[in-house]
């Protein structure tokens, strides 16, 4: 199937990477298109990191089992932070009792 994926990296910018589609890809009009254009994308930049993997390590540019052990660690510590960010409960502040409001009491005039 084909798939296009636009990778755009700028690590000059506050948001380096930004990942999108060339405008004239249909949008999915379903949860399950949705899902399924997500799980075609991650397995094409998979594909491409493979591939940048295995050029790097026939040339002796790096090890591969080196690679992918960094990019391993990196997913999972990276992907488990944002993930943190994103569901972090608020912080809770321990109150004495005797100093807890009761705000369904009326108030006296």
């Amino acid at each position: 199937m084909k798939n296009i994926v636009i990778v755009d990296i700028d690590t000059d910018r506050p948001d380096s990477v930004a990942i999108g589609k060339p405008p004239y890809i249909p949008e999915p009009t379903s949860l399950e298109e949705a899902k399924a254009m997500v799980d075609l994308d991650i397995k094409s930049l998979t594909e491409a990191l493979m591939t940048l993997v295995v050029a790097s390590h026939i040339n002796n540019f790096a090890d591969k089992d080196k690679t992918i052990t960094e990019i391993n660690n990196r997913l999972l510590e990276g992907v488990k932070q944002y993930i943190g960010m994103v569901t972090s409960e608020p912080e809770t502040v321990d109150v004495a009792p005797e100093d807890v409001i009761d705000i369904t009491e009326e108030k006296e005039d």
